[in-house]
């Protein structure tokens, strides 16, 4: 990444903050906690800050990020556990068509940054091994009553070969990108597969210009863009294919989001009539270790 322009002052992120709590306190049915509210309107990166945007690859770059312990300590309640491993279950079953046929029964697979269980969860349905690491315990534990495979350490400390590594809905909150990728391809057999997914950094600058695409902004998520950094399909690519991996495809999905069934009936409709195809704003981009 070259140097930074401005994108948006710490004023803007924090005008669009208060815009979504308040987008969600009109179409949610009733009043939840802030602890409740995570992954909603509670995010880590959450907070005022610039965001910068590099003039060569235009990148997003969120100013003053902290470093990765934010993740390391970061608590849950277990009924916010709970709520959360319900979402991301109900999301990844939904995936299957995308990504079962990807792999045979029995492949190995690890996930970074496993969080609540989800995908491990579903990657068992599917009949894969699965692995979890992430760097918050706290979930780690969660997972590991239930019955999981998951890991409090990073990807540079696991030894083994998988078929596939997939990286879901935190890629964009690395400090050390290339770490990862280099990491996740001394892990990936020749043939190996490399799952990331990311907030669609494009979708947020076009759509943001519009005011009456906000909503859209706020079903999926990107509201004070809440990431350490932000990708379109075009600078992934061109990061991850550097570290020897061949590009195979890319989609655009919704967002994985809690409390949908809490909203209003008609917040539910909007919801469904605004996120036509072209207006999810996550992409979900797969790559060959075959380079």
């Amino acid at each position: 990444m070259h140097a930074g322009l401005l994108f948006l002052d710490r004023m803007e992120i924090e005008a669009e903050l208060h815009a979504r709590n308040r987008f969600f306190a009109r179409r949610l049915e009733q009043r939840f906690s802030h602890e409740e509210l995570r992954d909603v309107t509670n995010v880590v990166l959450g907070t005022p800050a610039a965001v910068m945007r590099c003039s060569r690859c235009g990148i997003l770059i969120r100013d003053a990020a902290p470093d990765e312990d934010v993740f390391r300590h970061d608590q849950y309640g277990a009924d916010v556990l709970e709520r959360l491993h319900e979402t991301h279950v109900r999301a990844f079953r939904a995936k299957a068509i995308d990504y079962r046929p990807l792999l045979p029964s029995g492949a190995r697979v690890i996930e970074v940054g496993s969080y609540v269980g989800g995908f491990l969860s579903v990657a068992e349905e599917w009949g894969w091994r699965a692995i979890g690491t992430d760097i918050g315990c706290d979930v780690v534990r969660f997972c590991r009553r239930r019955g999981l495979d998951a890991r409090c350490l990073e990807l540079r400390d696991c030894a083994l070969e998988v078929d596939a590594v997939f990286i879901w809905n935190c890629f964009e909150q690395l400090a050390s990108p290339h770490e990862m990728l280099t990491n996740a391809r001394r892990l990936l057999h020749d043939s190996g597969l490399l799952v990331i997914r990311v907030p669609d950094a494009a979708f947020y600058v076009q759509r943001r210009k519009d005011q009456s695409a906000f909503p859209l902004l706020a079903y999926n998520g990107l509201l004070g863009w809440p990431h350490r950094f932000g990708y379109d399909i075009a600078a992934l690519r061109g990061l991850v294919e550097k570290h020897r991996f061949t590009f195979l495809r890319a989609l655009r999905r919704e967002a994985i989001r809690p409390l949908r069934d809490a909203l209003h009936s008609w917040a539910r409709e909007e919801e469904s009539a605004v996120m036509g195809e072209g207006n999810r704003g996550w992409i979900e981009l797969t790559f060959s270790g075959v380079a």
